[in-house]
């Protein structure tokens, strides 16, 4: 409801907002609090945030009329926003580990699924979005007691051959990507891929009959130089076309001039990367004209972009010693498991990623590297906020199994990487509430304080139009209703 648009719907939300609630059905009075609307970053001071049975049921004028036997919350001083929506994210990728890692260190890996939902709450993110995936994962996230609501895309629909197939051995990859597209273009296909089941329009289908609320794919031919296969055109427009047909919202991986060419061209609704990697004119500093004209095509055609800038920052962080030391990693990791990160052990993936560049280039030599992508990345998020384009938030946790791209930490690190690229903090707010509620499909039930919506929403003693810092300044999250200290979410 935009009940600041139009005076006739303001009038309408007024007298809903002031609507007592029923005494007997109340649960939770926020009381004296200054309730921020995303919509447009105005604040409504001094109001009573009334909650029954998990949702908003009424925003009203302070007063000293409390309704007996509600939790009380007082929020003098403070500010109520909407719960953070975090809409990247993959439930069943484990930060830090290896996959024989995680086989021989089994209580680790219990302790960091059972820990991930509360760390995502910790830093205010209610809600997440996991663009690919599996049941198996969905439903250990969801079993925990504590948990943010979970939507997610299904399984991504992956080209046989292509990214991220490739790393798999094939044997294995049907079994890890049961969602993958059958390539005609080759000789010696994936066992279990067949060109009779293994078609667009039943892979978008699955997605479907699986409460999937979007459709992921992929047009990745390689991070630095083409090596893997993608999507042809018309692939990509069968997927256009059978997403569209079962009204599902359509995210394309691209980060490259190339890829993201490809994606505008194919219609895709959402871009699920920033534009960091500039093929042919990486050599550039500044924007080029001809990458311009990619996120000129994007806003013209209200494609949107979900910049994800910690994919890459939180490989530069690798290199970062004193990253593990961080006092908010130690709040949202089992001790034990942070303690195994720190062994030389937990080096494998910065070493495997060094071991991908020349020989002759050291450890400085790739960060400055990962620094110029990096840059590169901003200037293209920038370019594209400053001209009108829509963006989403999403921070790709983890983008991959890197100890630098840990739940909770990585999504309040996206959000100062938005900051420092120039976003707005109003705008930046909005892209993590109302802009991605509404891009789900979820704006009925999340994304603003606003009386019959769910009750997720998060308490800050520092305002989050004024200071980041807000969005780790977080003094209770409630959910569904039922309030939750921060502090009880801290990994034991």
């Amino acid at each position: 409801m935009r009940y600041f648009i139009k005076p006739v719907i303001l009038v309408f939300f007024l007298l809903t907002a002031c609507a007592p609630a029923e005494p007997d059905t109340v649960s939770l009075m926020i009381v004296n609090v200054s309730v921020i609307n995303p919509v447009d970053g105005k604040i409504l001071k001094n109001k009573d945030v009334i909650i029954s049975a998990g949702k908003i049921s009424a925003i009203r004028p302070h007063s000293v009329k409390y309704t007996p036997d509600a939790t009380l919350l007082d929020g003098t001083g403070k500010f109520l926003v909407p719960g953070l929506i975090d809409g990247h994210v993959h439930t069943g990728t484990i930060a830090g580990l290896s996959f024989a890692q995680s086989e021989k260190y089994p209580e680790l890996t219990k302790a960091y699924f059972a820990q991930q939902p509360r760390s995502f709450l910790y830093f205010g993110f209610t809600t997440v979005v996991d663009l690919n995936g599996n049941q198996e994962s969905f439903d250990r996230f969801e079993k925990e007691e504590i948990h943010p609501d979970l939507f997610n895309c299904g399984q991504a629909l992956i080209l046989e051959d292509g990214y991220p197939a490739v790393f798999v051995p094939r044997e294995a990859r049907q079994y890890i990507f049961p969602n993958q597209l059958y390539d005609p273009r080759i000789k010696n296909h994936t066992p279990g891929i067949t060109q009779k089941h293994n078609t667009v329009k039943n892979a978008v289908q699955k997605v479907k009959d699986n409460g999937g609320i979007c459709v992921k794919t992929f047009h990745e031919d390689g991070f630095s130089k083409s090596i893997w296969p993608v999507p042809t055109a018309e692939m990509l427009a069968r997927i256009r076309a059978e997403s569209t047909r079962q009204n599902l919202p359509l995210l394309i991986h691209a980060n490259s001039y190339d890829s993201t060419r490809a994606a505008v061209i194919a219609g895709t609704d959402a871009v699920a990367h920033g534009l960091w990697n500039w093929d042919q004119f990486a050599d550039e500093k500044q924007l080029p004209r001809e990458l311009m004209g990619i996120l000129d095509q994007m806003i013209a055609r209200n494609v949107a972009q979900m910049g994800s800038l910690q994919t890459i920052a939180g490989l530069r962080d690798l290199f970062d010693d004193s990253y593990l030391n961080r006092p908010q990693v130690a709040t949202v990791l089992p001790p034990a498991y942070l303690d195994q990160l720190k062994r030389p052990e937990g080096n494998w993936y910065r070493d495997d990623l060094i071991s991908g560049y020349p020989t002759n280039m050291n450890d400085d030599d790739i960060v400055r590297r990962l620094d110029n992508v990096l840059s590169h990345g901003q200037q293209a998020q920038k370019y594209f906020y400053d001209h009108g384009g829509r963006v989403l938030f999403g921070s790709d946790t983890p983008s991959g199994p890197l100890a630098t791209n840990i739940p909770g930490y990585n999504g309040y690190l996206e959000l100062s990487r938005m900051a420092d690229t120039g976003l707005s903090l109003p705008d930046i707010l909005k892209s993590a509430t109302i802009t991605n509620a509404r891009f789900f499909g979820l704006d009925k039930k999340y994304g603003t304080v606003e009386v019959g919506k769910l009750a997720n929403l998060l308490l800050m003693s520092k305002n989050p139009l004024e200071t980041i810092e807000a969005y780790d300044a977080i003094d209770q999250i409630i959910l569904h209703g039922q309030v939750i200290d921060r502090a009880s979410l801290k990994a034991k």
